[in-house]
């Protein structure tokens, strides 16, 4: 697969990088993200609330979530257009 000069740029900042194969929606992740919230998402070993909301965060920061252009998801309501 070969990626744009913009993918990889994003892939290297730890963006999430959308992309199709077939007909399938994909998304290109460094290795180092995925392997941080695999535990979560395929490990059959106990994890606590508090250590799934740990990673969730973790991982959600590095790929952009905390930067101030997402704050306003923070509070959706107060920023949806309403008909």
């Amino acid at each position: 697969m070969t990626l744009t000069e913009n993918q990889q740029q994003a892939v290297e900042n730890g963006q999430a990088v959308p992309v199709h194969v077939g007909n399938f929606e994909c998304i290109v992740i460094r290795k180092d993200i995925y392997d941080r919230v695999r535990t979560v998402l395929y490990d059959n070993a106990e994890v606590s609330d508090e250590e799934a909301i740990r990673l969730g965060w973790e991982s959600g920061t590095s790929i952009g979530w905390a930067t101030p252009e997402m704050a306003e998801y923070d509070d959706y309501d107060t920023h949806r257009k309403t008909p």
